[in-house]
């Protein structure tokens, strides 16, 4: 009888949304999918189960990524890596087209060539759309642009779907707003993560603006749960806002930690160029096609606490504290 699993290549299935949807897939379906996770990295995982494999290999290398592809027969693949973020993604723009599109573009050719069935690609929400602006976006808002991480997530989103146009593949881009909560390991970029490892460590948060810049926050377990709903309810060729329909200021979330945490402190700079200004994201498409349950906002800043607060226990004395990954 023929096998009715499903093999799925994770590319960025150790990075921070990454983790939450790996987490996600692999409870839901233990006994349908076969995890396949590629990793630069040698050190623990953050996700272990039955039905995941880690496999060492660099999503930049021609040669390793081929070796995927001929070694497994691959069904779908959840495309989560980028090697940079906003806040430094301008310092070198030719190595962020390197390493993002060139090589997703070569990620595309490999999926036509051994017949893969479907990419989900995560792309971007606040990066690709900025001032002047509606005050939600719909997932059609014109492009515009403060940083090579934005001009490269529209890029390959257009790369997407002309493969779908050229050799049909089919496709799902997601663009979530601003997640926060388990498996965040970044200390460069996330405000409500970064705040509290901020106020964890005893250490003053710099805020850049003013606080008053609204932005609309997600859980990562609440993200990864309506991605899953998505996928399982075979969504396909379309782009797709995710986030939680509501907007908090910088000066509400820090508040919100305080309360957590009372010796929390902030003091505010001049705000960074490569910030967008997206205050909510346009959901209708996404009401139409499921139901979101939104974690609370305290219950969520609440579980983020007591995750940060675990991780450093947990790393206390290891270097690997200071390292900044993405996947």
């Amino acid at each position: 009888m023929k096998s009715t699993i499903k093999n799925i290549l994770f590319l960025g299935g150790t990075g921070f949304l990454g983790s939450n949807v790996l987490h996600q897939m692999s409870a839901r379906h233990p006994a349908d999918y076969k995890l396949l996770v590629i990793s630069r990295r040698s050190y623990p995982m953050p996700v272990l189960r039955k039905n995941i494999t880690y496999v060492q290999a660099d999503f930049t290398n021609a040669h390793d990524m081929e070796r995927i592809f001929s070694g497994h027969k691959i069904h779908e693949v959840f495309h989560f890596i980028s090697t940079t973020v906003p806040a430094n993604s301008n310092s070198n723009i030719l190595k962020d087209a390197e390493a993002n599109i060139i090589s997703t573009i070569r990620l595309l050719d490999l999926i036509v060539r051994y017949d893969v069935n479907k990419i989900t690609y995560l792309s971007s929400g606040g990066a690709i759309v900025r001032d002047p602006s509606p005050l939600l976006f719909p997932e059609d808002s014109p492009y515009r642009f403060r940083s090579s991480y934005g001009v490269v997530k529209a890029t390959t989103e257009e790369y997407i779907r002309l493969y779908r146009e050229i050799h049909g593949i089919n496709y799902l881009i997601i663009r979530p707003s601003n997640p926060f909560g388990l498996y965040h390991h970044s200390n460069i970029n996330g405000l409500v993560n970064l705040s509290i490892r901020r106020a964890l460590q005893a250490e003053k948060m710099l805020v850049w603006g003013d606080g008053s810049s609204e932005k609309d926050y997600i859980f990562s377990t609440d993200f990864a749960d309506i991605l899953c709903d998505l996928h399982d309810s075979g969504i396909s060729n379309t782009i797709i806002n995710i986030g939680s329909g509501t907007t908090l200021s910088i000066n509400d979330v820090l508040l919100l930690v305080k309360e957590h945490i009372p010796g929390f402190s902030w003091t505010y700079t001049k705000e960074k160029s490569f910030d967008t200004s997206v205050s909510g994201f346009f959901l209708e498409q996404l009401y139409s096609l499921v139901s979101p349950a939104y974690t609370p906002t305290d219950e969520a800043i609440r579980r983020t606490v007591e995750w940060e607060l675990a991780r450093m226990k947990s790393q206390k004395t290891s270097s690997k504290l200071q390292i900044n990954y993405e996947w």
